[in-house]
Parts: C-alpha cells; sequence; structure tokens
C-alpha cells in the first residue's frame, strides 16, 4: 500500500542524494578555483615585489640610506616566498614551473648583485659619519686644528676648498670631480712639506679618498658601468622572465578558472532540474490522491453509498475515508430514521424531529472533524499539536465577526483555516523540521506549500474547500506586497487570506516549534504593533487588541497542555 510518507521518504533520499552530489562538485571545482585565484594572486604579487626592490634599490643609489637596506631585504623574502609557493600550485594543476625556477635563480642573482653594491657603498659611508667618509673627516678635522695652530691660513683656506669638494664629489658621484680632488690633494701635500704631522694626514686622507673613489666607481656611476650594470641586467632579466609568466601563463589560468566554473554551474543546473522534476512528480501524485477520494466523496452522496476504501491510494486518504464514511452513514441513518417517522404516528413526529436535529448536528461535528484532521495533517507532519489548528479557527472567527463579516461566512472561515498549512503535506521532514534557520533553497521549498495547498483545494466548487483554498494560497501575503507566493498587497489580498495570516502568526509566535522557543506575550503583542501596516491589515490589528482579552480565552482554552479539544461557542 501506498503512502504520503513514503513518498516523502522517497523524495528526501533523492534529494539528499542530489545534494551530495552538488556538494562534490562544489567542493571539487572550487577547491581548484581557489588554487588557480591563488595562483594569479602570488603571480601579481611577484610583479609588487619586484617593483618594491627596484624603488628600494633606486632611493639607496639617490640617498643612501641603511632603511632602503631593509625594505630591500624584506621585499626579496617575500618575492621568494610567493614563488615557492607557486611551484606546488602550479605543479598540482598541470601547468609548467620552468618560468618559476628560472625567475629563483635570477632573483637570488639580483639580489647578491645588490648586497655587493650595498657593501662596497657602506664601506665608502652611508652618513658623514660611518665608513671612510668618517675617518677622512676626521683626519681633514685634525689638518684644520694643525693648521690654525701653525698659522698657516693659506693652507687652511685651501684644505677647506678640498673638503667642500670631497662632499659635492661624493654626493654627485661625478667622474671630473673625483679627479680633480686627488689633484688638490697632491697639491696640499707638496704646500704642506714644513709641516710633517700635516703632510701625514694628508696623505693618509688622500689614501681613505682613493678608497673611496675605487668603492664609488666599481659599483658605477651609471647604470651603465661596473655593479650597476649588472644590477641593471638582473633586472632586466626579471622582468622579461615575469612577461613571459603574464603572457603565457596566466591566460591557461583564467581559462582553467572559467572552465571549473562551467562545470559547477552545469552540475547545479543538472541537480535542480532533477529536484523540480522529483517535486512536480509528488505534487502531481498527491493531486490525483486527493481528487480520488473527492470523487468517490460526492459520488458516495449521490449514490447513497460509503466511499470505497480499498479503491484510495494512499494509507491517510483512507484513514480520511473512513471517517467520511461514518459520516454519510450517520447521514443514511438520519434519512431512514425520517422515513420511519413519516410511516409511524403523529405522536413521534416531535420526537423524530429532534433525532434529526441531532443526527444533522452530529454530521455537521463530523463534517468538522474531517477538516480539523485534514488540517491537522500538515501540522502533525511538522511536530505540532491539533489544537494549532483549533486555535487558529477559533481566533479566525473571532477577527472575521468584528470585521462585519455575516455569521455563515464567519463560521465558514472558521471550518476552512484549518486547512491553511495542508500543502506541507508535500514538504519533506528534513526540511519542514529543521532546527535552526533554512538555507535559500530549504526555504524556497517551504514556500510552495502556499501553492501546494491551493492546488489540492482550488478544483471543488464546494464553499468550505474553496474558502480552504484561499486561505492556504494566501496567508503568507502580506499587507506590504512582500510576502509569498504572488507578492500581492493591501486589500487585493483577500480578507480570508489576511484574517488567517494574523491569527496564524499570533498562535506560532507564541508555540513551541524545533527552530524556536514559545515567545512570551510582551515580545509577540510588540511585533504585531511594529508589524502593522506592514505585515498585517491596519484595521485587523486594531481590532485584535481592542478584543485581546477574547483571543487570549481562545488560547487559554485550546492550550497545548490543557488537552481541551472540544470546538468552541461561536462568538458574538
Amino acid at each position: 500500500m501506498k503512502s504520503v510518507r513514503s513518498r516523502l521518504f522517497l523524495i528526501l533520499l533523492l534529494s539528499v542524494a542530489g545534494l551530495l552530489v552538488l556538494l562534490a562538485a562544489r567542493y571539487v571545482t572550487s577547491t581548484k578555483t581557489d588554487r588557480l585565484i591563488r595562483v594569479t594572486y602570488l603571480i601579481m604579487r611577484l610583479d609588487i615585489r619586484l617593483l618594491n626592490m627596484r624603488g628600494a634599490e633606486k632611493n639607496f643609489l639617490l640617498t643612501p640610506e641603511a632603511s632602503e637596506l631593509g625594505v630591500f631585504d624584506r621585499n626579496f623574502e617575500a618575492f621568494t616566498e610567493d614563488g615557492e609557493g607557486l611551484i606546488p600550485l602550479l605543479e598540482s594543476d598541470g601547468f609548467p614551473v620552468d618560468a618559476i625556477h628560472a625567475l629563483r635563480e635570477e632573483t637570488l642573482r639580483y639580489y647578491n648583485t645588490f648586497q655587493d653594491v650595498a657593501r662596497d657603498l657602506t664601506a665608502v659611508g652611508l652618513t658623514p659619519d660611518d665608513g671612510m667618509r668618517f675617518q677622512a673627516l676626521e683626519r681633514i678635522r685634525k689638518m684644520e686644528s694643525e693648521l690654525k695652530t701653525a698659522g698657516a691660513n693659506e693652507l687652511l683656506v685651501q684644505l677647506h676648498e678640498i673638503r667642500a669638494q670631497v662632499t659635492e664629489s661624493l654626493n654627485r658621484q661625478d667622474a671630473r670631480r673625483l679627479r680633480d680632488v686627488d689633484a688638490d690633494f697632491a697639491a696640499l701635500l707638496k704646500a704642506s712639506a714644513a709641516l710633517p704631522a700635516v703632510q701625514t694626514l694628508v696623505q693618509e686622507t688622500r689614501e681613505l679618498y682613493a678608497g673611496m673613489v675605487k668603492s664609488v666607481l666599481k659599483v658605477g656611476l651609471t647604470y651603465g658601468e661596473g655593479t650597476l650594470a649588472q644590477l641593471q641586467s638582473s633586472s632586466d632579466t626579471i622582468e622579461d622572465i615575469l612577461a613571459g609568466i603574464h603572457d603565457q601563463l596566466l591566460p591557461a589560468i583564467t581559462l582553467a578558472k572559467q572552465r571549473a566554473a562551467t562545470i559547477e554551474l552545469s552540475v547545479q543546473v543538472a541537480t535542480i532540474i532533477l529536484a523540480l522534476i522529483v517535486v512536480m512528480a509528488l505534487i502531481n501524485s498527491l493531486r490525483k490522491s486527493f481528487d480520488l477520494f473527492a470523487d468517490h466523496f460526492a459520488q458516495a452522496k449521490t449514490r447513497k453509498a460509503l466511499i470505497p476504501i480499498e479503491e484510495l491510494q494512499d494509507s491517510e486518504f483512507q484513514s480520511l475515508g473512513e471517517v467520511a464514511n461514518e459520516m454519510i452513514a450517520s447521514r443514511f441513518n438520519a434519512e431512514e430514521a425520517l422515513q420511519d417517522l413519516n410511516t409511524n404516528l403523529e405522536d413521534r413526529v416531535a420526537d423524530g424531529i429532534k433525532e434529526i436535529k441531532d443526527l444533522n448536528t452530529e454530521i455537521s461535528e463530523t463534517q468538522r472533524e474531517v477538516v480539523f484532521t485534514m488540517g491537522a495533517i500538515g501540522e502533525a507532519r511538522s511536530k505540532e499539536t491539533g489544537n494549532h489548528v483549533r486555535r487558529v479557527a477559533g481566533y479566525s472567527y473571532l477577527l472575521a465577526i468584528h470585521c462585519g463579516v455575516p455569521q455563515e461566512e464567519a463560521e465558514l472561515l472558521r471550518q476552512a483555516s484549518p486547512m491553511h498549512d495542508i500543502g506541507k503535506i508535500a514538504i519533506p521532514d528534513a526540511i519542514l523540521n529543521k532546527p535552526g534557520k533554512l538555507d535559500d533553497y530549504e526555504y524556497h521549498v517551504m514556500q510552495t506549500h502556499a501553492n501546494l495547498g491551493s492546488a489540492m483545494l482550488a478544483h471543488s466548487d464546494r464553499p468550505l474547500l474553496k474558502t480552504a483554498a484561499i486561505v492556504a494560497s494566501e496567508h503568507h501575503e502580506k499587507w506590504n506586497g512582500k510576502g509569498y507566493p504572488t507578492g500581492t498587497a493591501g486589500e487585493d489580498i483577500h480578507l480570508y487570506g489576511r484574517i488567517t495570516a494574523l491569527a496564524d502568526v499570533f498562535d506560532a509566535l507564541g508555540s513551541e516549534r524545533c527552530y524556536k522557543s514559545a515567545w512570551p506575550d510582551k515580545k509577540i503583542l510588540a511585533l504585531l504593533k511594529e508589524e502593522r501596516g506592514q505585515h498585517f491589515d491596519p484595521k485587523l490589528i486594531d481590532i485584535f487588541f481592542e478584543h485581546l482579552d477574547d483571543f487570549l480565552k481562545i488560547r487559554e482554552r485550546y492550550s497545548d497542555t490543557t488537552g481541551d479539544t472540544e470546538a468552541e461557542t461561536p462568538a458574538g
């Protein structure tokens, strides 16, 4: 025997399988995509690191400062680390790594060359307070002292000129001035023949200066000579290798990322299509089962025969059929009793009429119980008590009466409102009873219960089922148009839908659910006021608060803890 539950279990298994496939594909493609993005990022960082090294190199040569050496070293270490990190990433996706190895070797050569340049310039002295520059200046100061003591003012002037030229020639690294300063030292050495102590200092200073000149010339006055030429050659080679990586490797990486994204999108689309097909098949199956039950029910009343239980497809509808048969049998008994009364003595007429009324009351109550049972099927699947639908029915009736709805129509709404969530019988248990917040896909599936419930009920011409179809379809619409399934707004939402929406939310907020605890009354009432004119019809909110005590009495009467399940007396 088939059942709604078994088909829901089947769709749950198919959904889980599809989700696993989707997650596996997502993991594989996203991992590959993340790896390729990391490769692209590291290549771009190599460009930045090289640019920073070149900047530190230029700054150090223009104004030699030890801080620029630190900048160069940090960027070299980062450049080397990024290059090493690229190799395993590229190899894992089958990309060539020869260029990366060549880049590492050339960068190391560039680094060593720069260290040679820095070492030579550091030996000269980055500032007047260190290196050979400091030693030369110390000797010049001693010469100044000796010359002042000896009163050799002309030699002192000559020494001041040499000192100025030394400083300027070192700062400008001017080859002509370098030669002129050495000639000036030679002249001063000759002129100081009468001062042996000064001559010794002049000779030592000249030798120190010659060492400085040698170091400066070794480095090179321009990038076309000395160690600077090697430095320029290495940096040009590095830039050429990086350009080759950009031209050859990056397009291949971009293409690989596009392919991974295409595969992931294809798997997602295929999984979604499969899920939609399975859901639609289930909806169609449930609709057929409901139509079969409704047809048998209508034919049973016409033919004055019971519903053939064995022809119903699902165990849940067979249970409904049994309840309906009890109702039909009661009606048949009432008709037979009426016929018997017509053939008997007049003194039994009054008793017969009373019995018929009692039987008609029983039929109405049975019909109402069938409706409550149908509504409770959807609520029971989400692990809620039957009293939820009874409370919603009571709230809906009370709101309708105070809105000026005629008594008969309000009673019809009371009987129909319990079926507002009948569509939940088609929602998988994993989504319906999930503790915590639903994700986007699960929330989309949950929203379909409104259309599912409407589709199950809308085919009937009976006022009760037509009213129930309206309630099922529109009880999640919002006054501001932000509800579902159609986004209808304001008074375009049927009054039944607006009433049931307020009744359902008020009761749901105060009830325990698998995904939340019951709210306190203060919080519930504050939310209803806040949603006046947003979620709910402002007029209905005003009516609700005007008669709040009546609504609280209904909630207390049908509390989940009291077990009271009798129907409430219609309010005035």
